[in-house]
């Protein structure tokens, strides 16, 4: 009922395409223009509102749903042995890969546990880490680390090829799994 993102410096606001009021779909997916980075998307449904929040919330309910969206080329891959671990970055709509980007892992939390940078192959090795992942805080949640990569990879577009740009040049993606 309440939009959390109303009224909040650096919000952008889009209008989506309207069905047609003779449209037999229930409904219909919708495409959102997002540059690369991390965004959190609110959007407002009056016809939500209505059908799902009764009577008690007044006339004119609207019903605000959000989620959050991480949009990057890059695609971590992580592979944990015994004696070392290693990650390699790729961009994700060549399959080529990224030299330079920063690896992190973390534990569950988010403290940092190891950092790396990929070399001319992609490739981040990391020496000393422990084959068992750092114990996750809930009962049932089991072991595990959160690996991230970040790079930067030009300004001419959001796929561009990685090539070294100065920091503060060109669009920072970031792409995160969980081991």
């Amino acid at each position: 009922m309440v939009s959390l993102l109303n009224g909040q410096a650096g919000v952008k606001t889009l209008d989506l395409p309207k069905p047609a009021n003779n449209d037999p779909r229930p409904f219909e997916v919708v495409g959102i223009p997002l540059s690369p980075g991390f965004h959190v998307v609110e959007i407002a449904s009056p016809k939500l509102g209505t059908s799902l929040l009764d009577e008690r919330h007044g006339a004119g309910r609207t019903m605000y749903v959000r989620t959050s969206a991480l949009v990057t080329n890059l695609g971590v891959h992580f592979k944990l042995g015994r004696e070392n671990a290693l990650a390699w970055v790729t961009t994700l709509d060549k399959g080529t890969p990224v030299a330079g980007a920063t690896v992190r892992i973390s534990s569950c939390s988010g403290g940092e546990i190891a950092k790396a940078i990929t070399n001319a192959q992609g490739i981040a090795n990391f020496s000393g880490l422990s084959s068992e992942p750092p114990r996750c805080s809930g009962e049932d949640d089991g072991n595990a680390y959160f690996v991230s990569a970040r790079a930067f990879l030009g300004s001419e577009s959001k796929f561009a090829e990685p090539t070294a740009r100065p920091a503060g040049r060109g669009a920072q993606h970031r792409s995160e799994i969980g081991v």
